[in-house]
């Protein structure tokens, strides 16, 4: 791969891609490592967002932050960006009919719920193309880098149309992700979550992890006794610090 002018030449000599300009950011030679990195922190975003959508209601709807300070429209397109028929521009958002945004939405939520609750497979029936591109080393760049000095290739799935797009992404997380999508232990709960913290995470919050334990707790022949001796205890320190303070 080539160097980019001004680039470090370790980082020129270990890139495998590179990352046309966008708004607001310059074109760059990216390694194995920052891909890997930056698909990770892709990836958690986009299911972070499709997981408080899929359980989002009238009452609880999906934060601001998630939602990118953009409308349902918008976000669905950021999340299918890469599938999409043509390039996204936010400053020139395509909208998406409020039905079809229903419709992808109990899509996603069928899709999720079998394959992550119920383990159940799902056969996704998608409309797309698949194309291959060959490069050669003559070709040069919008900017002044030196272009690549063998034939390589560029492989992009297109969908035909914003829906179609939407769900290629949602089967390549699933696919690829899946595993670290967890359905909270808690009974009264149930909800699903991204597992950051550990694989084997169970719970969604600390809230639902302590109100299990307690429930534990509350089953336990001799709880009763046990609190009653945990309150003396209290009671009885608490006389005791009294009455050194007081001499």
């Amino acid at each position: 791969m080539a160097r980019k002018q001004g680039a470090p030449e370790s980082v020129a000599r270990n890139a495998i891609a590179y990352e046309f300009p966008q708004a607001g950011r310059p074109g760059r030679f990216i390694t194995q490592a920052d891909f890997d990195r930056q698909v990770e922190l892709d990836d958690f975003a986009d299911l972070m967002w499709l997981l408080e959508w899929v359980q989002s209601t009238d009452e609880n709807p999906v934060s601001r932050r998630q939602m990118l300070g953009m409308t349902e429209s918008g976000r669905i397109q950021v999340f299918a960006y890469k599938f999409l028929p043509v390039p996204f521009d936010f400053h020139n958002v395509a909208e998406i009919a409020p039905r079809t945004i229903s419709k992808l939405r109990a899509l996603a939520k069928r899709y999720v719920e079998t394959y992550i609750v119920r383990h159940d497979p799902i056969e996704v029936p998608i409309k797309a193309t698949k194309r291959l591109d060959w490069f050669p080393p003559k070709t040069t760049w919008n900017e002044p880098d030196s272009p690549p000095k063998e034939w390589w290739v560029d492989a992009t799935t297109v969908a035909q149309d914003p829906s179609a797009a939407f769900v290629l992404r949602l089967v390549d997380l699933l696919e690829r992700r899946g595993r670290q999508i967890g359905v909270c232990a808690e009974p009264s709960c149930r909800r699903l979550f991204l597992k950051l913290k550990r694989k084997q995470q169970e719970y969604h919050s600390a809230a639902c992890s302590q109100k299990t334990r307690d429930a534990k707790m509350h089953q336990q022949p001799d709880f009763l006794e046990k609190r009653r001796d945990i309150y003396h205890k209290r009671v009885n320190r608490r006389k005791g610090l009294a009455a050194t303070n007081a001499e």
